[in-house]
């Protein structure tokens, strides 16, 4: 089982992103080979002499699936993955101004109880600064039918206001612990990339020995 203190170490590792995408790739065509760059059109000559169009572009929303839980994410969004420790994973969905999701897999441990903690460590720099929190239940209904269970943390100074979320979902001694952070200020910026995480958020057959 993991340690206490380790836990709570797991909330503050990030893995270094990591590059997924190559700008130049090989487009195999028959027996002939194109070399093309993401996003540059180029042309195909087939063997019958028709020149062909050519450009490799990439969807707007990528899928992420572990085999544990999958979810939907925009391209541009960095997703980084970290074994904290054996029975610990993480995974990351952030933006450059530090908003996103980060979702833990425990095995060997009920993260339930893990909920209250980890609001506190995650808001405790706010309200050391002196920030008023207002902190209610909230539960969130997974796209596979799950309802996660934990709370809403709003977090107000002068005319800033942050939103953090902590909801965990438990079977015997294994589950998730989902955390969502949200700065006001960069709401435009964000376009609506959490909801769209945490309303595809599955948790896959099997993936915690259902």
């Amino acid at each position: 089982m993991p340690s206490f203190f380790n836990v709570l170490l797991a909330l503050l590792v990030v893995a270094p992103a990591t590059a997924l995408a190559q700008s130049n790739y090989d487009l195999i065509v028959g027996s002939d080979t194109v070399e093309v760059r993401l996003g540059q059109p180029t042309t195909f000559e087939t063997p019958g002499g028709e020149t062909l169009d050519i450009m490799l572009q990439t969807q707007p929303m990528q899928k992420f699936d572990d085999g544990v839980v999958s979810f939907l994410y925009p391209v541009e969004v960095n997703v980084t993955q970290t074994m904290i420790e054996a029975g610990i994973k993480q995974v990351m969905v952030m933006t450059a101004y530090g908003d996103g999701v980060m979702l833990q897999q425990y095995r060997g441990i009920n993260p339930s109880f893990l909920v209250p903690m980890m609001l506190n460590e995650i808001t405790k720099a706010e309200v050391s600064y002196g920030y008023d929190m207002d902190a209610a239940d909230t539960e969130i209904e997974l796209a596979s039918g799950e309802v996660l269970k934990g709370m809403h943390a709003t977090m107000r100074y002068l005319d800033e206001v942050k939103h953090y979320r902590v909801l965990a979902y438990g079977v015997g001694d294994q589950g998730v612990l989902l955390v969502t952070m949200a700065d006001e200020e960069f709401e435009d910026e964000r376009d609506g990339f959490i909801e769209t995480v945490v309303s595809s958020l599955r948790l896959n057959a099997g993936g915690l020995g259902r």
